[in-house]
């Protein structure tokens, strides 16, 4: 986490969750019998544990959102799921 100041005000961010999210990915292919993965990002940080997802014979479903998609990651997963305001109604 990382603790900054903006218009008068500290802000938290978190720095480096994909990478956190990536890890667990790839433990989850190789630790445990996971036969599906859903990932919930559109960050093309991720291309390279979903290649070795699928790689291992894993389905990894993708939900993102329109304007925040690697065309890398989109092209590579096998279900996708568009996030936006109608699916949520």
């Amino acid at each position: 986490m990382r603790k900054h100041k903006k218009d008068g005000k500290f802000i938290f961010d978190v720095k480096g969750d994909d990478v956190h999210l990536a890890v667990d990915l790839v433990k989850s292919i190789y630790e445990t019998k996971v036969d599906k993965i859903i990932l919930m990002s559109g960050d093309g940080d991720f291309e390279s544990a979903i290649k070795l997802a699928k790689d291992k014979d894993k389905i990894v479903n993708l939900c993102y959102f329109e304007k925040s998609i690697s065309k890398n990651i989109f092209n590579i997963t096998n279900q996708k799921y568009l996030i936006n305001k109608k699916t949520l109604n």
